[in-house]
């Protein structure tokens, strides 16, 4: 009551809303910061209000002023993991040659996912354990981050030569995604039996030559 209070009581001064905006934005992006924070280190489970809210130097409260309600932060902490895991991915493509061909350029995209989710497991699951509790559908900002870490994807897959080819596309690279997901998942989780980062890394490596023969990247 007291923050909001505080904040109603300053915009009634004459020249308040700039600073009031200042600092909303400020808060904001510190939530934002400490959301990350947990969930890279602690996971879902970690996100509560009041522990984020300690972290921040705030009230609970403040939290509710700036997001309409932790999903909403945590979506925006998940946010953060999925940029990551498109710099990652980005990286590993700028390490290659320029002429690397598809099918290498495929792989080595695949196998920074496997890298990313080693490197960064805490993150990597709440991206998805959080799809398992969340009711709400996506709002369209979130969409949009994931179409940005999916869209990697497009400078290892041949250009699409017309609005249906961009359609087929971007169905292509949903599974390719889900289908290198899955192998991962599957290995972190032990549910086909305990398997190694080397196994795991096998496996993807068959994945992407069965992929790549089916799209004929082998050829480009």
């Amino acid at each position: 009551m007291t923050d909001r209070a505080e904040t109603d009581e300053a915009a009634a001064r004459p020249g308040a809303e700039p600073r009031i905006e200042d600092r909303r934005t400020r808060l904001r992006e510190a939530l934002v910061d400490h959301a990350y924070q947990l969930l890279s280190t602690e996971g879902l489970g970690a996100m509560q209000a009041r522990r984020v809210a300690q972290l921040a130097g705030c009230s609970v409260g403040a939290i509710y002023n700036v997001f309409p309600d932790l999903d909403e932060l945590i979506l925006r902490g998940n946010a953060r993991t999925l940029l990551r895991m498109k710099d990652h991915e980005r990286a590993a493509l700028a390490a290659l040659p320029a002429d690397t061909p598809r099918a290498e350029r495929m792989l080595a995209l695949a196998l920074a996912y496997v890298d990313y989710a080693f490197r960064e497991e805490t993150a990597w699951r709440s991206l998805f354990d959080y799809r398992l509790t969340y009711k709400k559908p996506y709002p369209d900002w979130y969409h949009a981050i994931q179409a940005e870490a999916l869209g990697v994807l497009d400078e290892a897959l041949p250009p699409p030569s017309s609005p249906a080819a961009r359609e087929t596309a971007l169905r292509t690279a949903r599974t390719i995604w889900a289908a290198v997901h899955g192998v991962v998942a599957s290995g972190l989780d032990g549910r086909l039996g305990a398997r190694s980062r080397e196994e795991i890394e096998a496996q993807i490596r068959l994945l992407m030559s069965l992929i790549a023969r089916g799209l004929s990247l082998d050829r480009t």
